[in-house]
């Protein structure tokens, strides 16, 4: 279990204000994890009640699993997620950053600020910062920049990689996500909602066990590529990156000799 209380404050002229503006989550969270060193799994069960510009509930399962190439660190690795709110946030008072969200996942979303991250409000598009590339971990893990979707409903996703032969840190790597998508409001004052498939893949160099990310998509689903071309993204700007700085270790760092 755990109680996370926030004081989002406003900062204008080296001066901060709005000390009221406080935001309130309750976590409660079941973890599992068989760390065997050929074919390790994990499962994870998570119910979280907040209350920031209004109250929600939701409720999500991640189970990851390694089928093994009988060589340490070296297969074919699954993971499945699925989550769904219980009770949806108030459509009038929202902003929207509790809602489940696949690709565009970045710092501005870390609603408990719980991930340490440099950067934390460069957003892509917006933003020409190095760090607006950058991608929190945890639910979906669909690893797209620029291109967003989002719902206060239900979302699933898998992330599939592989490594390659030899002590190379280069991986392959596919995301799928099917996601109840939050698309407008109707003339009723009533949001409407589409299932949508969107998918993902390329090559991922990963390092420090997983610390540091960087994902070089090679295809994508048809709106992905779609919103790309309309917004004229380049190459490198759709490349992006995670730093899980929370697992960040230096000690061990230094006693271990390899990157991967």
């Amino acid at each position: 279990f755990s109680y996370i209380m926030a004081n989002e404050q406003t900062h204008t002229k080296a001066l901060f204000s709005n000390f009221d503006n406080s935001y309130n989550y309750l976590n409660a969270e079941f973890n599992t994890l068989h760390n065997d060193l050929f074919s390790p799994y994990s499962y994870r069960f998570a119910y979280q009640f907040g209350q920031n510009t209004s109250a929600f509930q939701k409720i999500s399962a991640e189970a990851t699993y390694t089928f093994s190439y009988g060589l340490p660190k070296k297969g074919f690795f699954v993971r499945m997620f699925g989550g769904m709110f219980l009770q949806k946030p108030d459509d009038t008072k929202t902003i929207g950053t509790e809602f489940y969200r696949a690709g565009n996942n970045s710092g501005t979303f870390d609603y408990t600020f719980s991930q340490s991250q440099f950067g934390r409000n460069e957003l892509s598009p917006f933003s020409n910062s190095l760090f607006a590339n950058q991608l929190l971990y945890g639910d979906a893990q669909f690893h797209v920049m620029g291109f967003s979707s989002s719902t206060d409903s239900w979302l699933t996703s898998a992330n599939f990689r592989t490594t390659l032969p030899g002590k190379i840190p280069f991986e392959l790597y596919a995301d799928v996500v099917l996601i109840n998508e939050k698309k407008s409001m109707s003339q009723t004052n009533t949001a409407t909602y589409t299932q949508a498939l969107y998918y993902t893949g390329g090559i991922a160099l990963r390092l420090f066990d997983g610390i540091f990310e960087v994902h070089v998509p090679f295809f994508a689903s048809t709106e992905i590529n779609d919103y790309w071309t309309n917004n004229d993204t380049k190459f490198h700007q759709r490349i992006n990156f995670s730093l899980n700085l929370n697992r960040l270790q230096p000690i061990k760092l230094l006693q271990s000799t390899n990157l991967f």
